[in-house]
């Protein structure tokens, strides 16, 4: 990202506002999953009850996208994402205050309400608080504290319970919602508060979506494509366990190759900007996102030739700048190619499929790990990827950065 660029944004008092409350959300969105496990194997284990309740978080995202839909086209992200940040303080103080399994289980499945709607209802207002003609610039930045959070995050929780009981660290969790909740609030509110009282709502949302996909083919292309690759990072957490077992101390190794994956998508956001201009002056984003998912995926296929750990390493490091770049320029896509008011609908009807593809990749290779050397199983989980994107390459290298901001608006 040029230093030019980035004073420009940050010179944005809406954007800089986001940015300072998304920080402190994700920091805090990535504390959760260090803390809960840990609750929850001081109360009752590892076991059974563990991993169930840990499941009930994600349940919701995947159950309730209408309703989310209908909440975010009704009351508008900006009133969502506070609402819910409200909310979720309120449930992670209550959670360190009761031992019943029953009464835990039922405040993480609330938590997981609240990031089902906090997930779209945080995508949505970034088309409203990144200035117009800076979107790149914008979501390299989302993009590197996503990724620099989910560093953070569990290694502030680590911190926490040393010096603190995890109970405490609960209540400092709820805590750090509140200065969240101030920089939002401070966003002016904009036309996109507006409610919409049409009837029949959640029909209207799928059909609408459907109508949306079938007549636009370059975000069918997208969202196949999006599919694609969350079936194969599922798949590939369960292939890059097996491939640490094989190469000796799995826990150890398999936690460089994860952090490895971390390392390359910071690395990505940093240079995203730079990159994906420079490569504007030649080519589409719509060419960019094709070639650099396609790159990904081909990066992968490289473990294949050498086992050497230093060697998989330095792949997923590439694979995950790619797999940055692929990232902005979908985001950038879809914040140009649809309108403010309906990126709401389509963020949250597509985000439970897309996490749903996720499960989808790890049940996969629950068939086929033992089945096929790890070799051709690399082969079948990158060819999700690579395919869905060779699926729609005709579509991509069509459409130029001057027909984004062709396609109707929802309903």
């Amino acid at each position: 990202m040029s230093n030019k660029d980035k004073h420009t944004i940050f010179k944005d008092k809406v954007f800089r506002r986001y940015i300072y409350a998304y920080l402190i959300t994700q920091i805090n969105t990535w504390m959760i999953p260090a803390l809960t496990p840990i609750l929850l194997n001081k109360h009752f284990g590892i076991g059974k009850e563990l991993a169930f309740s840990l499941g009930l978080q994600w349940l919701p995202s995947i159950l309730l996208g209408p309703l989310t839909a209908t909440l975010i086209k009704r009351w508008g992200p900006h009133k969502m994402y506070v609402f819910v940040m409200f909310f979720y303080s309120i449930v992670l103080a209550l959670l360190p205050f009761t031992s019943n399994l029953s009464h835990i289980q039922l405040l993480i499945f609330v938590l997981g309400i609240g990031q089902a709607i906090a997930s779209p209802s945080s995508l949505t207002l970034r088309a409203y608080v990144i200035p117009k003609g800076m979107e790149v610039a914008g979501n390299s930045i989302i993009i590197g504290i996503q990724r620099l959070s989910k560093i953070i995050g569990p290694l502030f929780a680590g911190l926490l319970i040393m010096f603190v009981s995890v109970e405490h660290s609960f209540i400092i969790s709820a805590i750090l919602c509140y200065p969240s909740i101030l920089a939002l609030l401070a966003i002016p509110l904009n036309k996109h508060d507006k409610k919409d009282n049409r009837k029949n709502k959640i029909k209207f949302i799928f059909q609408s979506i459907l109508t949306f996909l079938v007549y636009d083919k370059l975000l069918l292309g997208l969202f196949i494509t999006a599919i694609g690759y969350t079936i194969t990072l599922g798949a590939l957490r369960i292939y890059l366990l097996s491939l640490a077992e094989l190469l000796g101390e799995s826990e150890q190794i398999y936690s460089f190759l994860l952090a490895s994956q971390g390392f390359g998508a910071l690395i990505g956001a940093v240079l995203s900007q730079n990159i994906i201009i420079k490569l504007q002056r030649r080519i589409s984003l719509t060419k960019i996102y094709a070639l650099v998912s396609i790159l990904e995926g081909f990066t992968l296929l490289l473990i294949n030739f050498n086992d050497n750990v230093g060697f998989v390493i330095t792949v997923l490091i590439v694979a995950s700048v790619f797999e940055t770049l692929a990232f902005v320029s979908y985001f950038t896509i879809l914040q140009k190619r649809i309108s403010k008011e309906d990126q709401g609908i389509f963020n949250s009807i597509t985000m439970p499929i897309i996490d749903s593809s996720y499960l989808i990749g790890v049940i996969m290779m629950g068939f086929i790990i033992n089945r096929y050397s790890l070799s051709i199983i690399l082969c079948i989980v990158v060819s999700t990827t690579i395919l869905t994107v060779f699926a729609f390459i005709k579509t991509f290298f069509q459409i130029d950065d001057s027909d984004l901001a062709s396609t109707k608006k929802i309903g």
